[in-house]
């Protein structure tokens, strides 16, 4: 008999559901691929470190709530959270050598079978910079390092949950803008 790890509450008072729930979520959590990069769908801290404890994989978590919207900002944070040190030189490379190179010699002994990397609270105005496609680029290349030496890598992201308040201002002049279709 395989041996679960202790479910979280879904706020239910069924004992059965709950444990149903839980066997769903860490057994679908098999269908994602063991090099995945995408956004958390419907995944919390909770259901992934359960997830990460159950299956004996590392979990790696950063908040990047209440950071300024930069390439450093969000790398710095992930530095001071993982305790990868500080940042030297060309940023990007030098998070890219701390969290594979460097991290894998350390640990060769003992390395994971795998690792979970939540990145919680993006801001939404760097989602759609240059910036946060060259933080994706060097998420892709740390999980294909660690893809190739046999060990999954799988980076979760969520953005940050901001109010938007309206804004109130008189139009005064129509503007006709041409209508653009990005997705010819």
């Amino acid at each position: 008999m395989k041996n679960h790890a202790k479910s979280y509450s879904i706020n239910t008072q069924d004992e059965t559901l709950d444990k149903h729930y839980t066997y769903f979520i860490k057994h679908s959590f098999r269908l994602i691929p063991k090099n995945y990069l995408g956004s958390v769908k419907n995944l919390d801290y909770n259901s992934l470190a359960n997830i990460a404890n159950f299956y004996q994989y590392n979990f790696l978590y950063a908040n990047c709530l209440n950071i300024e919207e930069t390439k450093i900002s969000i790398l710095s944070r992930i530095c001071e959270s993982l305790e990868l040190g500080e940042l030297s030189g060309k940023k990007l490379q030098c998070f890219y050598s701390k969290i594979t190179h460097n991290f894998y010699e350390k640990n060769i002994e003992n390395l994971p079978i795998g690792f979970i990397f939540l990145l919680e609270s993006v801001p939404d105005a760097m989602m759609l910079t240059d910036t946060w496609i060259s933080l994706l680029e060097c998420f892709d290349e740390i999980i294909e390092f660690w893809y190739s030496k046999g060990h999954s890598f799988r980076i979760f992201y969520s953005r940050k949950q901001e109010i938007i308040q309206p804004l109130s201002f008189k139009l005064t002049k129509r503007i006709n803008l041409p209508d653009i279709n990005l997705f010819k």
